[in-house]
């Protein structure tokens, strides 16, 4: 995503229309159901149009509970010979982990030290290490 490009817009609900049952009976609609954007980080909001926008260049996350956020994106490569601890140091050394050890930790929790993919990795910064762990096992999905 580039600045400025926009992310979503909400449409206003409208009322539905009656119906009926089998008896023949009208039914009258349900009240529709607003649904407010949730803004992130990195998001801005244009109320005259109801849309969200990168606020920055980067990769579009839309988290669990429907938050959408952009995040700056930092390219980590490694390989087979690659250690935990070096993948750590070098998120950390780039900026996308604050706390070396919070991230170890999570690893070890989840025993997802087999389990994470070698390669090339677009990884959003300020993410948390549930979702870097997620990412780096090939789990995380937005």
């Amino acid at each position: 995503m580039k600045e400025g490009d926009i992310l979503v817009t909400r449409i206003p609900s409208e009322e539905g229309i009656s119906g009926k049952n089998i008896y023949g009976e009208e039914l009258p609609p349900e009240l529709p159901k607003e649904k407010h954007l949730k803004i992130g980080k990195n998001i801005t909001y244009e109320e005259e149009n109801n849309v969200l926008k990168a606020g920055i260049d980067g990769q579009v996350i839309m988290s669990k509970d429907g938050t959408v956020h952009v995040y700056e994106v930092y390219e980590v490569s490694g390989d087979l010979d690659i250690s935990i601890s070096e993948i750590v140091r070098m998120l950390s050394k780039k900026g996308i982990v604050e706390n070396e050890s919070e991230l170890t930790d999570e690893i070890i929790e989840r025993n997802a030290s087999r389990r994470i993919l070698y390669g090339t990795y677009e990884i959003p910064k300020d993410m948390k290490v549930e979702e870097l762990v997620d990412i780096l096992t090939g789990t995380y999905s937005n």
